[in-house]
């Protein structure tokens, strides 16, 4: 079943969501032509082709919605903090910091090595 668009969403689409795009283009740095891809821009998020596409049946939230919303989460999550399991990943750091000093103190002539390098 086709999902249908309100044409006071579609005025909203077509007003607001093409010029958040060329500026996402922009702040992304396209090696593609501005020029070309606002053009494109332009085709693809005007009202008619929105009511066409609608009409044939393409769903604006699978196509355009979720990849926007999953292209978002990556971006967030690549600037967000470490990892949820940072304390399982901390945890095994100390662990195998924890295992090489031990092999360190079974080398005497290693664990010499370590006293000079720490300036004891």
């Amino acid at each position: 079943m086709a999902e249908r668009i309100s044409d006071e969403d579609i005025g909203f689409i077509t007003n607001q969501f093409a010029p958040k795009m060329e500026q996402l283009l922009d702040l992304a740095g396209s090696d593609a032509n501005p020029d070309e891809i606002r053009k494109m821009i332009e085709v693809l998020v005007s009202r008619e082709t929105v009511k066409v596409l609608q009409v044939l049946g393409f769903n604006f939230r699978d196509a355009v919605g979720r990849p926007l919303t999953d292209l978002v989460a990556r971006f967030i999550s690549a600037r967000g903090p470490v990892e949820p399991n940072s304390s399982a990943n901390t945890q095994q750091l100390l662990l195998e910091s924890q295992i090489s000093l031990a092999k360190l103190a079974l080398d005497q002539a290693a664990y010499d090595r370590f006293l000079s390098l720490i300036g004891q």
